[in-house]
């Protein structure tokens, strides 16, 4: 991907999250990379290194990058930040750069990112929609109405 459209994409990452509200709340990625078969080995060596690199990057609570097991030139992305800031300083930093570059030429197409709300923050909101709408919290694993 050429950086202008990288940048694009970055902008309207960023834009969605905050937009959700995630500018300044914990969120998790998973990305989802087709590699091209003859690139499955180089992707796997630099892969090490990503992980090693973005673990020490300030913001960031998990990464992990995975080879399927179904389908070998399929790599997984799992990664936690603690906000949108966090993520685009991860993004455009210089290993993730390098990391990147040579993700464009090994992968076939786009990669598919999904983000998502950590099942902590979920509950906490659900438990204060239901709250707002007549029904007290009792555990995490309960709920009872309120009369």
């Amino acid at each position: 991907m050429d950086p202008e459209a990288r940048k694009k994409v970055l902008d309207g990452m960023i834009k969605f999250l905050t937009d959700k509200g995630f500018g300044d709340k914990p969120f998790n990625v998973s990305a989802y990379i087709k590699v091209k078969p003859e690139c499955v080995e180089e992707v796997l060596k630099i892969c090490a290194q990503e992980v090693a690199d973005t673990q020490k990057d300030p913001g960031c609570i998990h990464y992990e990058l995975n080879q399927s097991l179904a389908d070998p030139t399929l790599i997984l992305a799992y990664e936690t930040w603690t906000n949108a800031y966090t993520f685009l300083d991860h993004v455009v930093n210089e290993h993730h750069q390098a990391f990147a570059k040579i993700m464009d030429r090994c992968a076939e197409g786009h990669p598919t990112y999904h983000f998502c709300v950590p099942s902590s923050e979920a509950l906490k909101a659900f438990q204060e929609k239901k709250e707002t709408e007549g029904e007290t919290k009792v555990t995490e694993n309960e709920t009872k109405v309120s009369s």
